[in-house]
């Protein structure tokens, strides 16, 4: 491996932990606002019941 090549793929490694680095930010900025957010219990709890309703009607429908 020439060091050209070693330039360029040490190049190419820093930019992907750049933008790895930038999208986990993004992530945690919008986890900080969900929690923060004054809907969480009722999102929570919908996305909980829509679920459970299902599983009933899933096991309604195998027997």
């Amino acid at each position: 491996m020439t060091m050209y090549q070693r330039k360029r793929i040490q190049l190419i490694k820093e930019a992907i932990d750049k933008k790895n680095a930038a999208a986990d930010a993004d992530v945690d900025s919008l986890l900080e606002r969900f929690i923060a957010s004054k809907w969480t219990a009722a999102i929570s709890i919908a996305v909980l019941s829509a679920a459970a309703l299902f599983a009933v009607f899933a096991l309604w429908n195998l027997f």
